[in-house]
């Protein structure tokens, strides 16, 4: 049956707020322990509220993640049910990433607390503080990299099924992809970092939820051009 596009308007907003819960807030919430170990220690008790809040906010993130994937999961199922499980299941791994990389986040506040009970001068705790440090680090860019699949499995299936218009999934997808190779990847293959090739993705990702929000889904199958799908 065909579907309204004013889904996709929804698909649209949820998607704005989960840049915003998701991709901006929890990140600035938790800017201060970014500073390496054992600074972290200093900064994670001085800031423990803001880090509470940035932990709850990235499981709001994640579930809205979700949201979207439920709500896309029909209407791309009618051109592909390929992309319409691959979108569910890339989306399922990024929201169990998110709540690894949350745990760990937990864990350093949870570091710093022990640290703080300890005698003056005591520092047994060092080399377990750069463990935790660490697999915080490892957590952060593993979530980064199940999101950033998310996210090319939405955008492939927008361009596949031309739910919004090519052009845009087309630029969303190269976006994602230069994201993926300047930051996330570097983690993984030891090579300096290229933060600027991340900067083009924040913009183009609002413009198409924007976009979504004001438009709708482009396009959907009646009941006869389903009938025909099937059969091919």
């Amino acid at each position: 049956m065909p579907i309204s596009p004013a889904r996709g308007r929804v698909v649209g907003v949820v998607l704005l707020l989960q840049m915003a819960l998701g991709l901006i807030l929890p990140f600035v919430l938790i800017g201060p322990i970014n500073v390496g170990s054992p600074g972290f220690l200093v900064h994670a008790l001085s800031d423990a509220s803001a880090i509470r809040a940035a932990v709850l906010v990235g499981f709001a993130g994640a579930a809205l993640c979700v949201v979207v994937s439920a709500l896309s999961f029909p209407v791309i199922r009618q051109h592909s049910d390929t992309f319409a499980i691959a979108l569910v299941s890339a989306c399922t791994v990024s929201a169990a990433l998110d709540a690894v990389h949350n745990g760990t986040v937990m864990s350093l506040l949870a570091m710093a607390k022990q640290a703080a009970a300890l005698p003056l001068g005591d520092t047994s705790h060092l080399a377990a503080a750069a463990a935790v440090y660490s697999a915080r680090v490892t957590a952060h860019y593993t979530q980064l990299f199940g999101f950033a699949w998310w996210l090319f499995v939405f955008y492939a299936a927008m361009f596949r099924t031309r739910l919004i218009p090519r052009p845009i999934a087309f630029i969303a997808i190269i976006a994602v992809a230069a994201q993926f190779i300047g930051v996330t990847l570097s983690h993984y293959l030891d090579y300096p970092m290229q933060g600027g090739w991340a900067l083009p993705l924040a913009p183009i990702h609002a413009f198409s939820a924007i976009w979504m929000t004001v438009r709708g889904f482009g396009q959907t199958l009646t009941q006869q051009q389903m009938q025909n799908v099937e059969e091919t």
